[in-house]
């Protein structure tokens, strides 16, 4: 992961822990409903993880040589 991309990670789980505190200690609806949309955030950031570090590290994709871009370097 690059600089920019951590940076990004890093606002991105900030952002998803204070919108989760948030939901559970300042809005008031129902327990079931805080744990659904708690577990849409949880699965959003998780997904957003796995783009970032599957985009950084190159994915063993063909280059332009025939070689996989893993054993490039």
């Amino acid at each position: 992961m690059n600089n920019k991309q951590s940076a990004a990670a890093f606002i991105l789980f900030a952002v998803f822990v204070i919108t989760a505190l948030i939901i559970n200690f300042a809005v008031e609806w129902g327990e079931w409903v805080k744990r659904l949309v708690l577990s849409v955030l949880l699965f959003i950031l998780v997904l957003i993880y796995y783009i970032v570090t599957k985009d950084s590290n190159g994915g063993g994709e063909n280059t332009t040589d025939g070689q996989s871009s893993d054993e490039n370097q």
